[in-house]
């Protein structure tokens, strides 16, 4: 059996910082709960792990949680999965 992955990358701007462990997502991020789940939120060069995405609300919730002060709306990022 041969299994293939397929990776996939998403890039917007951060909409709003809520704390350090919690952001929402630009409007054009999925509406889907926990569509990232067990992906990479990658900013400024670091990344975290979705723990659980609100789809409805686009804020996804990290692990382990960022540094505040590195955080800012309209900030680019990518998450990979």
């Amino acid at each position: 059996m041969q299994v293939i992955l397929h990776a996939v990358q998403v890039t917007g701007m951060l909409s709003i910082v809520w704390d350090a462990t919690s952001v929402s997502l630009d409007a054009m991020a999925s509406n889907v709960d926990n569509f990232y789940v067990d992906g990479l939120l990658v900013l400024n060069g670091e990344n975290r792990t979705i723990i659980y995405y609100d789809g409805t609300t686009r804020r996804a919730y990290v692990d382990p949680q960022w540094d505040i002060n590195a955080l800012a709306a309209n900030m680019p990022y990518t998450i990979e999965k």
